[in-house]
């Protein structure tokens, strides 16, 4: 099954991503904070990580750097998911090592799903290709 961690401080936002995703056969989980995000990545790491630009106890930008720094899980893809619809940011969140940048928007879940999916598919891909090579 496909493991997506969803760090999300807003629980009514974590809760709809974590609805849709698990409506397509992910499974899911939440972290609200920084900590709770550490502590669920060290216990089970994901495949995929969807961050939040703003937490309540760090920012998601740091948060990225750290991820992408160890050698750990800095092959696991990061998809910051942030309401910040302004470059700047855009450009923080790539040059801290995010995969993508998707704005919060009507349409956000949506492409973050899309996306996620696209990612599962490349990296599937991928392993079937070095099976046969």
């Amino acid at each position: 099954m496909r493991k997506v961690l969803v760090i999300e401080d807003s629980i009514s936002q974590g809760q709809r991503l974590l609805r849709d995703f698990e409506e397509q056969n992910y499974d899911v989980m939440l972290a609200t904070t920084g900590f709770e995000a550490h502590r669920a990545i060290k216990d089970a790491p994901p495949e995929l990580i969807i961050l939040d630009y703003l937490l309540p106890d760090t920012d998601g930008i740091a948060l990225c750097k750290r991820l992408k720094q160890d050698a750990l899980y800095r092959s696991i893809p990061v998809i910051m998911f942030s309401s910040q619809n302004k470059l700047n940011y855009m450009v923080q969140a790539y040059e801290a090592g995010a995969d993508y940048y998707v704005v919060k928007d009507e349409e956000g879940g949506k492409t973050l799903r899309l996306l996620a999916d696209s990612l599962f598919t490349r990296r599937a891909r991928q392993h079937i290709s070095a099976l046969s090579a």
